[in-house]
């Protein structure tokens, strides 16, 4: 399956990360890194799916947004969120008038 970062591409940002973090080959310190270690993992998804999606930390998305994301219905957000399994800030949009 090809991913959205092309092999060779992702070697190289790999290259760059160990001589700035520390070469996979080292021990100690380097190889028990987490910074290198996340950054790794992320070049890993970001080369073998399609379908990855990096958002920032403090992004928010809709329920909508975030159904289509993950590949469910909003309902099914919706009561992963009242079952405390996703995490969710603010209430909603208030009920919109009906025109009565």
């Amino acid at each position: 399956m090809t991913g959205l970062l092309a092999h060779d591409d992702a070697q190289r940002l790999r290259s760059a990360i160990a001589d700035v973090l520390g070469s996979s080959s080292d021990t100690g310190a380097a190889a028990a890194d987490p910074t290198r270690t996340a950054l790794f993992r992320v070049l890993d998804v970001l080369e073998s799916s399609s379908g990855a999606v990096v958002l920032p930390a403090d992004a928010f998305v809709t329920t909508q947004q975030a159904a289509e994301l993950l590949g469910v219905s909003r309902m099914t957000v919706v009561r992963l969120i009242d079952r405390g399994e996703l995490a969710a800030e603010g209430g909603g949009s208030p009920p919109q008038d009906c025109g009565r």
